[in-house]
């Protein structure tokens, strides 16, 4: 049985969350790279996570973004100040990850919130790549085909429902204006008197 959903990462150590961790199931694991919050011991747990086969680009993804990569993005190495350079060295990892083609690409799809800031650092790079400049991590566009591809058949079918609820609004209103034009007294001639 999965206990994860269980078992409390604030009240315990480092060293109970890796047991934890390493006893997962590897959908719980890609579940903890979701999930797992970045004020408690992340070069550890999430470093060991994030180097395990079986753990999703969408998991990836999420694990990154909840890192708070844009607070080190433009900065230099050498000026990241040294309380955060283990962050920014598991950022630098699951990143290379990310475009090795490491991460399987079809576990679950990422939360909306998450696949915002995806689009977001996306629509950066290529602010970047216009403006001739180059933040520490990119993010290569061939590896995330799979999550927009998913993306764009959500969007492509939400149109065609909206469409047709449209079409059908639109039947119903013509139906509803061709009975108000309708009268019994047009059809029976009045009776003169």
């Amino acid at each position: 049985m999965d206990r994860t959903n269980e078992f409390d990462w604030t009240a315990t150590s480092c060293e109970e969350q890796m047991r934890h961790a390493r006893a997962a199931s590897t959908i719980a694991r890609d579940r903890i790279m979701r999930e797992y919050d970045w004020s408690l011991h992340p070069e550890v747990v999430l470093g060991w996570l994030s180097a395990q086969k079986g753990i999703g680009l969408g998991s990836a993804l999420s694990a990154f973004f909840n890192g708070d990569p844009w607070r080190f993005n433009y900065l230099p190495k050498r000026d990241v100040s040294a309380e955060y350079r283990g962050v920014a060295s598991l950022l630098d990892s699951i990143c290379q990850r990310i475009n090795a083609g490491f991460y399987l690409p079809d576990l679950a799809p990422m939360c909306p919130q998450n696949m915002n800031k995806l689009d977001a650092w996306v629509t950066n790079q290529r602010h970047d790549l216009r403006d001739h400049r180059r933040g520490r991590w990119v993010i290569e566009s061939e590896v995330l085909d799979p999550l927009f591809a998913s993306k764009r058949a959500a969007i492509e079918e939400e149109l065609r429902r909206e469409r047709a609820l449209q079409a059908k609004a639109a039947e119903a209103e013509k139906a509803g204006a061709a009975s108000k034009s309708f009268s019994l007294k047009k059809l029976v001639k009045p009776l003169a008197g």
